[in-house]
């Protein structure tokens, strides 16, 4: 059949056909006793019945091989178009999941943090969709010995699926990258932002009229001098290493 209805339809039809023919199955095996007698007896045109006999059961046993082979065909044809389905299915899902990560609304990446936390999700079904296309290919070994039209179509939508897939994958790599730069130059942005603080802050201490009055206020106010130097290493340090 052209489609799974067609090959679902022939199957049935195969089994009324095999069905009747297998009712016949124990008026074969009466004709075959009575051969067995016949060839014991001493009848007249004994052999001319015995070969009508013999064309009959070879007959009868090229018709079970006729249906065995159509039976095995339909199958495969069964198996083969139900695997094509799974293979449009999970093709569907890459085409689903490049379009949402080529969305507009997606890249934008408003706020950063939610659309990382969105892009970890998208990444593990692009992760779960490559395992199934690992299983629906080694699946499609089964039909290595097959060759019709249905093969074919398998091994093009099978082809155009990991490519597709591919392209999915580094799509995603991309984003993340792109996002992480994103995420990188606002954390640099709040840490310059918290640092000019930072600074604004110890810069009035450091230029307040502060009087020391005794040796213990100057160790004091030495201590938080050298305290706030060692912050500001801190951060110069962080700074370097976004470089």
């Amino acid at each position: 059949g052209a489609n799974f209805y067609n090959v679902e339809a022939s199957l049935k039809k195969h089994e009324a056909i095999s069905a009747d023919i297998k009712s016949r199955e124990d008026r074969v095996k009466e004709i075959q006793k009575m051969m067995a007698d016949l060839d014991k007896e001493n009848y007249n045109k004994k052999d001319k019945v015995l070969k009508l006999g013999s064309d009959l059961l070879k007959k009868w046993d090229h018709l079970k091989s006729l249906l065995e082979q159509h039976q095995s065909k339909l199958e495969v044809d069964n198996q083969m178009l139900s695997h094509l389905r799974d293979l449009e299915t999970v093709h569907a899902s890459v085409i689903s999941l490049m379009e949402t990560f080529a969305s507009e609304e997606f890249q934008k990446a408003t706020n950063i943090d939610e659309s990382m936390q969105k892009l970890n999700l998208l990444e593990s079904e692009v992760n779960a969709i490559g395992d199934s296309i690992r299983k629906l290919k080694a699946a499609s070994k089964r039909f290595a010995s097959v060759d019709n039209e249905q093969k074919k179509n398998v091994t093009k939508k099978l082809e155009n699926m990991e490519k597709d897939y591919e392209e999915l994958v580094a799509f995603a790599k991309t984003t993340r990258q792109r996002f992480e730069d994103i995420q990188c130059v606002q954390q640099i942005r709040q840490d310059l932002e918290d640092v000019h603080h930072w600074l604004t802050e110890k810069a009035a201490i450091s230029m307040s009229l502060s009087t020391v009055k005794d040796l213990n206020a100057l160790s004091l106010q030495l201590e938080k001098h050298k305290t706030s130097q060692n912050e500001f290493k801190k951060w110069y340090k962080k700074y370097e290493s976004t470089q």
